[in-house]
């Protein structure tokens, strides 16, 4: 009888981990500080999910997300996502895996900053 109670009460843990680490990859674990554009940065150097990402001062710079941790090599195949210069001020819902890492691209006059889930 003890050892049903303890298998149960085990099981249910288990569902519960399971389902606040997807909630929170859903809903994101980390925000990033805001950057000001021109600028590149690497956000995350290993796989995460970009949930959104807010829009703090609009300019006339686009943003780009790149599936990469390298700044050196930008390549257009791991471009992932534009956000254009005429985006306004507000948050953003995006929900892209990143499988390499996150790098953006941040355009003149704009500031912006992310939340995103590191996937583990």
């Amino acid at each position: 009888m003890v050892d049903a109670i303890t298998t149960a009460t085990q099981n249910l843990v288990v569902s519960y981990n399971q389902n606040t680490k997807a909630l929170t990859n859903v809903a994101g674990e980390v925000t990033s500080i805001t950057y000001s554009g021109p600028t590149q940065v690497v956000i995350n150097a290993g796989p995460c999910r970009l949930v959104h990402l807010c829009v703090v001062v609009s300019g006339a710079g686009q943003v780009q997300f790149y599936n990469s941790q390298s700044l050196t090599a930008l390549p257009a195949t791991s471009l992932l996502y534009v956000l254009p210069g005429t985006a306004p001020i507000g948050i953003t819902n995006i929900g892209m895996q990143f499988s390499n890492g996150l790098t953006i691209d941040v355009g003149a006059g704009v500031s912006v900053n992310c939340t995103y889930s590191i996937t583990r």
